[in-house]
């Protein structure tokens, strides 16, 4: 058995479906479903049930794509191990962040970490935090740089940064002069909400004693969208301080801290725990802990 028909195996197993498999793999339908029954001729087992347009894997099927899962990892593992064998990293390194991550903390990192490792080509997978973690559970990944926390144990994360989230208003708002203002203060404008994400999760969770009183104006998807809304004087939100940081400084918003609240975010840098980890990976923890991220670099 090969590794073409394992990988297809796993595929068909995680995805539920051949066309889904396929398209993963860059591979016709017809090129799957070779692989899928020699897989089955040599292991003399039926790996899936087909109902209709439903594929379900039967218990020698799950058995095999659980071992299937490992050997592929060994497989990358074993590549990544040979590629180490060069004086310093190169190769290919497979990231995965967030939209807000990519935009306001990936520039300064990637452009430091090329400048002292041109060897490597990076490649970013760009989803919400759940999605990122989940590719780097199934391996699909090198690193993934998510908002924490994530509570995934298979993981293990390097903090990387921390940074406020703060009151974010119009720079014509009334309380756009304030030095604090108290949650209940903003409730005398509507809010945007992105509409989902640990921003939400903060904001839902201040919300909540004043759902009565709360005007919700918009959900929002992207950060950018949001602090337009805000510039606008369309209502108020919470913000990641080196989010908008260059609309403040251009006078567009102000953002103002929130009395009696502890409101941060951090970001950290994700990989999987007890995985073999190439150079270039260490090489990219070591730059994540040397950038500064909102400060121009050089």
């Amino acid at each position: 058995m090969d590794f073409a028909q394992i990988r297809a195996v796993v595929e068909v197993t995680r995805l539920q479906s051949f066309s889904r498999a396929a398209e993963a793999l860059g591979l016709t339908q017809p090129a799957i479903s070779a692989q899928v029954r020699a897989a089955e001729e040599e292991c003399g087992f039926r790996l899936f049930d087909r109902l209709g347009r439903n594929v379900y894997v039967t218990r020698p099927g799950s058995v095999l794509a659980d071992y299937g899962r490992r050997l592929m990892q060994y497989r990358r593992e074993a590549l990544r191990a040979l590629t180490d064998l060069n004086a310093g990293p190169a190769g290919r390194l497979l990231l995965g962040a967030t939209e807000a991550i990519c935009t306001y903390v990936l520039p300064a990192v990637i452009k430091e970490y090329q400048h002292l490792h041109p060897n490597v080509g990076v490649s970013i997978f760009r989803h919400n935090t759940n999605r990122v973690v989940r590719k780097l559970a199934e391996g699909a990944l090198d690193a993934g740089f998510v908002s924490l926390p994530i509570g995934a144990e298979d993981l293990s994360v390097t903090p990387v940064f921390k940074d406020r989230w703060m009151a974010a208003v119009a720079a014509n708002n009334p309380l756009a002069h304030a030095e604090k203002v108290r949650f209940e203060d903003l409730l005398q404008f509507p809010f945007i909400l992105p509409e989902s994400g640990h921003t939400r999760t903060v904001m839902d969770r201040l919300l909540a004693p004043h759902r009565r009183r709360a005007k919700i104006a918009f959900e929002v998807s992207g950060i950018e969208v949001i602090k337009r809304f805000v510039a606008e004087g369309m209502g108020v939100t919470l913000l990641s301080e080196i989010y908008a940081a260059e609309e403040v400084a251009a006078g567009r918003l102000k953002l103002i801290p929130i009395a009696g609240e502890k409101l941060s975010r951090e970001i950290g840098l994700a990989v999987r725990r007890d995985d073999y980890l190439p150079q270039a990976v260490k090489a990219l923890i070591a730059v994540t802990r040397k950038v500064r991220i909102g400060k121009k670099t050089n």
